[in-house]
């Protein structure tokens, strides 16, 4: 039962045991709060992370309805998300929120000049991954859509450069409560441990 004390001026307050008490309690509560939102911050982010690769998809079906349907090549000169820009993609301006930034990833952007930390399957087209060296693919080629992955979170290389390609499991961003999403070439987003890929979602005959 708390006490009521007196002052000299007649003020009634808290005694010090009891303030330290609430103090305490007040200090066990934010303790127990605190990895809840931490939680749903997650989950938020990860939901726009969800609705940046849906967008992401929407681009590359209007590129390759510009280009006979063709989707662009992981890297040919020019990176593949430079191909987006005409859609609307800002990969310049580093602090200009972008569709190809996912901000539970801590990585820089391509390369830490580009506002990109999203990769793009590899086997589209690439100088150095085989076996589809400078091809490049048709929507129609892809068979089945559902099973091949077009964008993931972006992995990070050795070297410093945010990877924006990704050829298997080890080059994803497990940024997600120990998962990632994955945008797949028929629209569909999921989310994935490592442990549950399969490599053949990459490769791309």
């Amino acid at each position: 039962m708390m006490k009521w004390v007196r002052d000299k001026f007649g003020c009634v307050g808290f005694t010090l045991l009891e303030l330290l008490v609430v103090i305490a309690v007040i200090g066990l509560l934010a303790s127990m709060l605190l990895p809840a939102l931490s939680k749903a911050r997650e989950m938020a982010r990860r939901a726009k992370c969800i609705s940046n690769l849906r967008q992401v998809h929407q681009m590359l079906i209007m590129y390759a309805s510009d280009w006979d349907d063709y989707v662009p090549m992981a890297w040919s000169g020019a990176t593949w998300y430079r191909c987006l820009e005409p859609y609307g993609v800002k990969v310049d301006l580093k602090n200009v929120p972008s569709l190809l930034f996912c901000q539970s990833n801590k990585d820089l952007g391509a390369f830490g000049t580009y506002n990109v930390n999203y990769a793009y399957n590899a086997y589209l087209g690439n100088a150095d991954c085989s076996p589809n060296q400078n091809q490049q693919f048709r929507l129609g080629r892809i068979s089945i859509p559902s099973d091949k992955v077009a964008v993931s979170d972006g992995g990070f290389e050795a070297a410093g450069a945010a990877r924006y390609r990704m050829a298997n499991s080890s080059q994803v961003s497990y940024v997600h409560n120990n998962g990632a999403n994955f945008l797949f070439f028929d629209g569909h987003v999921d989310w994935y441990t490592q442990e549950d890929t399969e490599s053949s979602w990459w490769v791309i005959p």
